[in-house]
């Protein structure tokens, strides 16, 4: 797998407005390759992910992508809040998946925002307290009949299409 490095995101964003996906400490590598196959197929421009407690790019993630992954922009990051440092400073706007907000997806117009990234973090434990504190806001997917969560695969899924439907009407 060739990497990407960060500078070439950055250098992407000056004049387009990038979808980025970040995923942090993603463990199972069938969850991996299920976002990476969901990040293709609503064509995200970049994915990050996090060096440590992140699984490898292995044949299961390839095969669970369904070979998509080969065609993503990935880019492996030692420190995920200097990467989103880095990406605010470059006006990229920073959303952080948590349960722990009272910000529903559908409370957010993705219309009137550039580059947007979507932290996902791992099911046992979400996205780091040092990430919650880069994100510009946190937001939630409404459950009902007292499922508290859904597979992180799941819920990159939901937080895509509803960034690409409201951006497409």
């Amino acid at each position: 797998m060739c990497y990407k490095k960060i500078k070439n995101l950055i250098n992407d964003s000056i004049n387009n407005n990038l979808l980025i996906l970040i995923l942090e400490k993603i463990n199972d590598p069938r969850n991996l390759g299920s976002c990476l196959r969901t990040a293709y197929s609503f064509n995200v421009n970049y994915i990050i992910i996090t060096n440590f407690n992140t699984c490898s790019i292995n044949k299961t993630v390839i095969k669970t992508s369904c070979g998509y992954s080969k065609y993503l922009k990935i880019i492996k990051i030692n420190n995920i809040n200097k990467i989103l440092n880095i990406l605010k400073k470059n006006n990229i706007y920073i959303i952080g998946s948590s349960l722990n907000t009272n910000n529903n997806i559908f409370d957010i117009n993705f219309k009137i925002l550039n580059s947007i990234a979507i932290i996902i973090g791992s099911e046992n434990n979400g996205i780091s307290n040092k990430s919650i504190k880069n994100c510009n806001i946190l937001i939630k997917i409404p459950m009902f009949n007292k499922v508290n969560s859904l597979n992180l695969s799941v819920a990159t899924g939901i937080f895509l299409f509803e960034i690409i439907r409201q951006k497409l009407n």
